[in-house]
């Protein structure tokens, strides 16, 4: 549970930096792969070489994908601090945990696009919307039912 509470307290700081400075601070991420490192060596979650092979996968699948999005659009669609949270959050959750977070993140993401339209602020492609609270959502929910099952 300690662990848990030091996520969610980590996931509210970075998604208060995303809103209102447009980055995740390379610490911030660190303190997520730090405590996500620890909860495996204390045998909590996934296995110490499950953690790294997730975090080196997610980190090299998201960072080309960041690069083969601004090479064909023009503009990077996704920031590095995103992709780096993105391989500090598969520290937590696995291979297993990761397509679910990512979906959990992008419908929280498309939720607040339509709702933004709604309300009257129209979004377009250039729209700069911060992703890190939407990730965070999507890692504390999979965390969350990891530890209910």
């Amino acid at each position: 549970m300690l662990f848990f509470v030091t996520l969610l307290a980590l996931l509210v700081l970075i998604s208060i930096t995303d809103v209102r400075l447009g980055i995740i601070p390379n610490w911030m991420n660190a303190a997520i792969a730090g405590t996500g490192l620890l909860k495996s060596y204390l045998n909590i979650g996934p296995s110490l070489l499950e953690c790294a092979l997730a975090a080196l996968l997610s980190l090299c699948v998201f960072a080309s994908l960041r690069y083969l999005f601004a090479y064909w659009r023009g503009y990077p669609g996704l920031g590095m601090g995103d992709v780096k949270f993105i391989g500090a959050a598969s520290i937590w959750i696995g291979f297993v945990g990761l397509p679910m977070m990512i979906l959990i993140a992008s419908a929280s993401g498309l939720t607040l696009v339509l709702l933004r339209n709604l309300a009257g602020y129209p979004t377009s492609q250039t729209t700069r919307l911060p992703f890190g609270p939407h990730l965070a959502v999507g890692l504390a929910t999979v965390c969350l039912f990891n530890s209910i099952n």
